[in-house]
């Protein structure tokens, strides 16, 4: 029991006379405690076992050095002094920690799996028109991954504007509606509807019986040897590739460039589909809720509004193709008036005024 107590007047009471009973034990150990408790509670006594220990120790003041008072820092003090690296982070040991200021610890990522991975509609020469263009194109992304910069072909940081959407884009006059975003363009000379925007489109597409209506001998179609899928797996074979100039938006607000093209011999409600392509190459920014395309011009901020009508348009024929090939037809009331009247889809562009 005595290695047990700690070193003070009641150890050594009980090593100098033990106690014969536990009853005396037990008495003696009160006498202590009061002992200590009253020790405790007057200051004077606490001042003079100070003392006591101050003179146990020997004083070193001639051995200190002397520390210049400090004054206050005027830079942060990541600032004053940068940590030197070591190998391993901060610290060599379990007793150093890091620097919790400057060094703050990165997020923890989700762990969660996927269930699985959903693709949109893809294909065509995106990626390279060969096995091997495509197999390069892919371990060229391994192998950079988060490296990669982006870069923006003939374009001066100071000529990139700023693109955004607000109120002021919103028609009033159009119902609160998920329509797709169908613009007009001009396609060598011609003023083309129904062009669907869509940015999970890989490739630009025009559709054979717009390309026939724009006089193009088919000879200056490029060969394509990648086929387009859609969502179920289905393929398409395009008749080649061509480039076209298309121009986007109105006088003076207006962009042309020379964009490839996809021709492909199907049925198709839209005339021309714009792809992640041509929409990187105007660097165009689209918005379904606002019905308009925007993009630089030299002269500012382009636009291409949405054409409400022509999308539902599209819409009907889409959805009554669809059952045509499934055997089925839409029901039309004979009695009502057709929604949509037919209209040109391909004609001579207007002349902008000079």
């Amino acid at each position: 029991m005595q290695q047990n107590l700690l070193p003070g007047r009641f150890k050594e009471s009980i090593a100098g006379k033990p106690p014969t009973t536990m009853e005396d034990l037990l008495a003696r150990s009160q006498k202590y405690i009061r002992i200590e408790e009253s020790n405790a509670s007057d200051p004077s006594i606490a001042v003079k076992r100070k003392s006591r220990e101050d003179e146990k120790e020997p004083k070193k003041k001639e051995e200190r050095k002397h520390v210049p008072p400090m004054a206050d820092l005027t830079r942060p003090l990541e600032r004053v002094r940068r940590p030197t690296p070591h190998r391993g982070g901060y610290g060599q040991g379990p007793s150093r920690q890091p620097h919790e200021a400057t060094h703050t610890q990165p997020p923890r990522e989700d762990n969660l799996p996927t269930a699985g991975v959903i693709a949109v509609i893809s294909g065509g020469p995106v990626g390279g028109d060969s096995a091997n263009a495509r197999k390069a194109l892919a371990r060229a992304v391994r192998g950079n991954h988060g490296q990669v910069p982006m870069q923006v072909h003939n374009v001066s940081s100071n000529k990139l504007e700023e693109i955004s959407f607000g109120l002021l884009d919103l028609d009033t006059s159009r119902s609160q509606n998920n329509d797709a975003l169908s613009i007009s363009a001009t396609l060598s000379n011609f003023w083309v509807k129904k062009v669907l925007v869509d940015s999970g489109s890989s490739t630009d597409i025009i559709f054979y019986d717009a390309y026939v209506q724009l006089g193009i001998d088919n000879a200056k179609l490029r060969s394509v040897n990648t086929p387009l899928m859609g969502f179920s797996g289905e393929m398409i074979e395009p008749l080649g590739e061509v480039m076209l100039p298309l121009s986007l938006g109105s006088y003076p607000k207006r962009s042309t460039k020379l964009v490839k093209f996809l021709v492909v011999k199907a049925s198709s409600a839209y005339n021309i589909i714009l792809g992640r392509l041509s929409l990187n190459l105007f660097r165009a920014i689209a918005s379904t809720l606002h019905m308009k395309l925007k993009f630089p011009t030299s002269e500012g901020i382009g636009e291409a509004i949405g054409d409400e009508r022509m999308a539902r348009e599209c819409y009907v024929n889409t959805l009554k193709r669809s059952r045509e090939k499934l055997g089925g037809n839409i029901p039309v009331d004979k009695g009502k008036k057709r929604a949509f009247d037919p209209e040109p889809e391909v004609r001579d562009a207007p002349e902008d005024p000079m």
